[in-house]
This record gives structure tokens, sequence and C-alpha cells, in this order.
């Protein structure tokens, strides 16, 4: 029987990939996680934390969007652990302009504000230096990167940095399609 970690996109529930878990083998074990509201760290400790606690060791993980940004960290960083990784339309790669808009935007504003909204501003800079990708070249599992119209870039970008992976184009997929067509994705899994 296979370990199969789910990690959805950032503010995703888990209960967003049950018609995913519902289309899986019967001999594939899915675990899921709820990582909402965590930075990368927290959701990486969160992570290994539910790996320790069910004593899992080599397992498959399935990452989707921005959930990949955790799923290369605990690649890069437990190699033992991992034994394949799907990143599922991966969004590892940040518009630099975007950011550095976003850090001047955050620089000028007042901390206060942000407080009020239960952000620490020095923790949004911080974030806003993170670079996910940069973990790419430390992943030794074969990785298999999915890529719908709207992510190609961002997943060959992700192939370029990774030693030992493929890229399938889902062609005229587009959006959260794993969750609208959960059998497309096992049928991928298969190939």
């Amino acid at each position: 029987m296979r370990n199969l970690l789910l990690l959805p996109d950032a503010g995703r529930q888990p209960d967003s990939l049950t018609g995913l878990v519902n289309a899986l083998p019967g001999e594939i074990t899915p675990w899921l996680v709820n990582l909402t509201g965590q930075s990368l760290d927290g959701q990486l400790r969160t992570v290994e934390s539910m790996l320790d606690k069910h004593e899992l060791r080599d397992v498959d993980v399935i990452a989707f969007g921005t959930g990949a940004a955790v799923a290369v960290r605990l690649a890069a960083r437990q190699p033992h652990r991992i034994g394949r990784l799907v990143l599922v339309s991966p969004l590892l790669h940040a518009d630099e302009k975007r950011v550095a808009a976003a850090r001047r935007a955050l620089k000028v504003l007042p901390g206060f504000l942000l407080r009020r909204r239960g952000v620490d501003k020095q923790e949004a800079l911080a974030r806003l230096e993170e670079d996910p990708a940069a973990e790419l070249a430390g992943v030794r599992a074969p990785t298999l990167v999915l890529a719908d119209a709207a992510t190609r870039g961002q997943a060959e970008r992700t192939l370029a940095g990774l030693s030992d992976g493929e890229l399938r184009d889902i062609g005229d997929a587009t959006g959260p399609w794993w969750e609208n067509d959960p059998s497309r994705l096992v049928a991928e899994l298969n190939r």
C-alpha cells in the first residue's frame, strides 16, 4: 500500500481534494493536511509533524499550485522521505516586478494598519524575500510536473531547476482542473 500526501493550493481546505481522494485506487492511502493561514516554514513544520506522528517514510507527494513550495522544501530537506513528487500547476516563481511593488508598498504602510488585520509587517517583508524555487536543486525524487495553459511558463521554469523531472502539458485544462475532473489527474499519475 502506497502513502500519498496531498498538499492543496494556498487558501484551499483539504476537503477541496475529496473528489481526488475518492478517485484514487484502493491501494493508495491518502494523507491530507490543513496548511491554511501559515507561513511557508509553518506549513513545512506542520507536514513534518504529521509525517513524524504517523511514522510515514517513502511517501509520494502531490502538491497543487502554491502547495508546491512546501513539497519542494520537504523533498530537498528530507529526501529519504519522498518516493515521488508530483507538482500540479506549480506556482514557485514570483513575478519580480510584483514582488518589488509589494515590497515598496509594505515599507510605506504603517505597521499598525497591518496589525489590525493580524499581519506582522516585518514577517510580511521577510516572506517576500523567500524563494521557494531556490530549493529545486536539492530535490532528488523523480518529479512529474503537470502544467495547464495558465501555468505552462511556471512549470517550465520549475522543470529547469530539477535534476530528475518530466513535464506533461494538460492542454486545455484551466483553473483547479484536478477538482473538476479528478479522474484526469489519476489517469496522468498512472501513465
